[in-house]
């Protein structure tokens, strides 16, 4: 499956932050996201494969 990197270059550069944050910060927050939806999605699908050859003795189709 393709994990996805976040996109850098959408970013306001000239955005004032409050709170000492800075771009990198949201981009790292960013990334965690991307990360997190990954890591759900594997373990779906890795579920769904089960069930499938368990219940019905054939992979699902792949998306």
């Amino acid at each position: 499956m393709h994990r996805e990197t976040v996109d850098t270059s959408k970013f306001n550069a000239a955005a004032v932050l409050p709170y000492q944050l800075r771009l990198k910060d949201f981009e790292i927050a960013m990334q965690d996201v991307y990360d997190f939806f990954h890591d759900v999605n594997n373990m779906l699908w890795i579920g769904a494969y089960i069930v499938s050859t368990t219940c019905f003795g054939q992979p699902p189709c792949p998306v």
